[in-house]
C-alpha cells in the first residue's frame, strides 16, 4: 500500500484494513501474538477503490469502514460488517468530500452507541468535519463544521465517554491538536 492502513478490535481480533497499490480496498484478520502473530487471515478484497487510507472501527463483531472514494470528487463512503468482515452491506456514499484519510470511531453503550465519521473538507481552509450515525445504520446526519483546520486528516476516539479529535494544524509549524469533539 502506498497510503496510510487502518486498525480496529473487533471480537477478541485485530482487523487490518488497507488500499492495495491497485486502489482496491482491503480487510483482514491479524494473527493473535504467538506463532501466528502479524499473519493475515480471511483476507477480504472488496470492489471499492481508493486513492486515500481508509478508516475502520468496531463494536463487537460490527465493523465500519469508510473511505474518500475513487471517483473524481472523493466523496466519503460507508460500508458495515456484522460478522467481523467477511460480508459488507449497506453501503452509503456520502455528499462530502475529502482528499484525505477519514477518521471512524463508535461511542456510547448499549442501545445509544454511535458511529461517528470524521474529516478534512476539500474547502480552501480545509476545515475539520463530523457527521454521526445509530450503530447498524448507514444513515449520517447531523454534520457538524468546526473552526479548527487541518493539513492531513484527523483521528477519533471515545476516552471516559468523551469524544475526542487529534489533527495537524496548518499553522506554520503543523502542531499536533487534540481536543473534544
Amino acid at each position: 500500500s502506498f497510503h496510510s492502513p487502518a486498525l480496529a478490535f473487533s471480537g477478541n481480533t485485530l482487523i487490518l484494513a488497507w488500499a492495495g497499490a491497485d486502489g482496491r480496498l482491503n480487510v483482514a484478520r491479524l494473527g493473535t501474538p504467538g506463532p501466528s502473530f502479524g499473519e493475515i487471515f480471511n483476507k477480504v478484497t472488496l470492489d471499492e477503490t481508493s486513492y486515500r487510507g481508509p478508516a475502520i472501527a468496531a463494536a463487537g463483531r460490527r465493523l465500519y469502514l469508510a473511505w474518500a472514494g475513487g471517483d473524481k470528487q472523493h466523496r466519503l463512503n460507508v460500508i458495515q460488517s456484522d460478522n467481523g468482515g467477511v460480508d459488507w452491506e449497506n453501503k452509503a456514499t456520502l455528499n462530502e468530500s475529502t482528499s484525505m484519510q477519514p477518521a471512524l470511531t463508535i461511542t456510547g453503550h448499549a442501545d445509544r452507541r454511535m458511529v461517528y465519521l470524521a474529516w478534512t473538507g476539500t474547502d480552501p481552509a480545509h476545515h475539520l468535519n463530523y457527521l454521526s450515525a445509530p450503530l447498524g445504520s448507514s444513515y449520517f446526519s447531523g454534520k457538524q463544521t468546526i473552526s479548527q483546520t487541518s493539513v492531513a486528516g484527523p483521528a477519533l476516539v471515545e476516552f471516559q465517554g468523551g469524544l475526542y479529535v487529534s489533527w495537524s494544524g496548518t499553522d506554520s509549524a503543523n502542531h499536533l491538536n487534540v481536543a473534544p469533539f
